[in-house]
Order: structure tokens, then C-alpha cells, then sequence
């Protein structure tokens, strides 16, 4: 297995999202808070389901996030990153360790050129899906950071042959 047969495996087939181009709608209640929960109206969505559907459709277009769908797209509001990644392993594929990554809502992602990490405001991101974006869990960062190789001043990792600046 390669790293590209790795990452279908993990990630699926996706919607064609980017193909849709349904009207907009107007602003929906629904709120990503900085933690990864998602709220409507002011309350939790506690249905484990119902965010796996709304994170489907979960599109980052001018620089605001929509839930778009073939016939409506309407604007939610998140605070920072709609995600976290919150677990991580490693996996080797052609004698390269390739770092594989598992999201708030249980999706799990490669770490690479598809899904790049960089830094905003100091804190690592990875660019998901759609432009959305998935912040690094402090947890996950700290592990990181244990494992980080050091180039002077800045600390990287590895997954496959493709380095990321950590900080």
C-alpha cells in the first residue's frame, strides 16, 4: 500500500461540493465553538450523526464557512477551526513513517501534501477538506513537540518524505 491508497482508505469518496451551485440562503443558527462542539440556536447538538452530516457539507468559501448542499447553502459561524485533531499515529508505507491523524468527529486523515499543516497565529492547522480548517489539540501538539527535529531556531516533523514547521 502507498500513502495515496492509505489515504483513500482512511478518508472515503467525498461529495462533490466544490461541483454544487445552489443560491444562498441566508445565515443559519448554527455555531462551531473553539472546543469542536457544535451548537443550534445556543444549544449542543448532542447527536453524534447529525454533526457527521452537517461536517459533510461543511464548506470554507470567501473566507466564511457554509453547509451547502445541490439545492441550499446557508453561513454558520465558527470560532476558530470548525475541528480539532485530537489523536494521531504513525504508519509506515514504503519504509517512510507517514503520520496519520483522527479529527473530533472520528474522520481520520494523512498528514501530507492533500492535507498540509501550517501555522496560524503560532498554533498548527491542517487543511482539511473543502478549505475547512482542523486545529491541533494541545495534547496532540505536545507529543509533537517531544518528537519535533530541530533546525536552529524552528522544530519540524516528518510524515513521509514532507516536512512541517511545528514552531
Amino acid at each position: 500500500m502507498n500513502i495515496e491508497q492509505l489515504r483513500q482508505q482512511l478518508e472515503g469518496d467525498l461529495p462533490p461540493i466544490e461541483r454544487w451551485q445552489p443560491k444562498f440562503c441566508g445565515d443559519f443558527p448554527i455555531t462551531i465553538k473553539k472546543d469542536g462542539t457544535w451548537h443550534y440556536m445556543g444549544s449542543a447538538i448532542k447527536r453524534n450523526k447529525l454533526v457527521e452530516l452537517f461536517a459533510s457539507v461543511l464548506i470554507f468559501e470567501d473566507d466564511q464557512y457554509f453547509l451547502k448542499t445541490p439545492v441550499e447553502k446557508v453561513r454558520i459561524q465558527v470560532e476558530d477551526a470548525p475541528f480539532l485533531i485530537v489523536e494521531w499515529s504513525t504508519q509506515t508505507l514504503d519504509n517512510q513513517d507517514v503520520i496519520c491523524l483522527t479529527d473530533n468527529i472520528g474522520r481520520q486523515f494523512v498528514l501530507g501534501d492533500t492535507h498540509p499543516m501550517r501555522l496560524i497565529n503560532q498554533i498548527p492547522h491542517i487543511q482539511l477538506h473543502f478549505r475547512c480548517l482542523a486545529r491541533v489539540h494541545r495534547n496532540v501538539y505536545y507529543q509533537w513537540a517531544e518528537l519535533a527535529h530541530a533546525d536552529g531556531q524552528h522544530h519540524y516533523i516528518y510524515s513521509g518524505k514532507t516536512r512541517f514547521l511545528l514552531g
